[in-house]
């Protein structure tokens, strides 16, 4: 699996932003091997919106309840500290090209709940959007992030993307509906798969 993510981002190249290459697949378990209890009634904190976040691998973004013509997008961290994550965006858009992105998110407790205000690089803080933490799963490593207008997501981290995840499930269900565009599917690690 290493060498077709190396063979992937090698044959597709980077785009625009950053010279840092996400890394191959990680299949350790190290992440799982501590498990956080189930809190399906609880508001997720800050400690969980820094724990979803604070990951090596790739954090996938597999089904939404929207429309977009991107597929194959994750998340790839660069650093997290001080209430500042900045990461690298990318997805393969609707003709196949990869598009890459690097973003800054300021972390901070709203209302609605753990927030990231994510900003690209020439916009005002007052032009972030506000990305909220809605459900968190270690068990699972997964994650329920709501927008503005109504869209919401379910990110995974790469270990369990390919991983029944029943809790999160539900929690997608209560938080984004019944619509469920899947993102996220084996040619995104494979480009041989079918």
């Amino acid at each position: 699996m290493f060498i077709l993510l190396f063979i992937l981002g090698f044959a597709l190249g980077s785009s625009n932003d950053s010279t840092q290459k996400p890394p191959a697949e990680n299949n350790s378990s190290d992440a799982g091997s501590t498990k956080a209890p189930e809190r399906p009634d609880s508001k997720p904190t800050m400690s969980d919106l820094n724990q979803a976040l604070d990951t090596e691998e790739l954090f996938w973004l597999n089904k939404r309840n929207y429309s977009a013509e991107e597929q194959c997008s994750f998340w790839f961290k660069l650093s997290l500290r001080d209430s500042k994550y900045i990461f690298l965006s990318r997805h393969k858009n609707g003709e196949g090209q990869i598009k890459q992105t690097k973003l800054t998110a300021k972390l901070l407790m709203k209302t609605d709940g753990p927030t990231m205000r994510v900003r690209s690089r020439g916009q005002r803080e007052s032009e972030a959007i506000p990305y909220v933490l809605k459900f968190w799963t270690l068990n699972e490593t997964c994650a329920i992030f709501t927008y503005p207008d109504g869209k919401c997501e379910q990110r995974v981290w790469n270990q369990n993307v390919r991983s029944p995840l029943p809790s999160c499930d539900r929690a997608y269900c209560e938080f984004c509906g019944s619509t469920s565009i899947h993102v996220y599917n084996r040619t995104c690690v494979d480009p041989d798969a079918v």
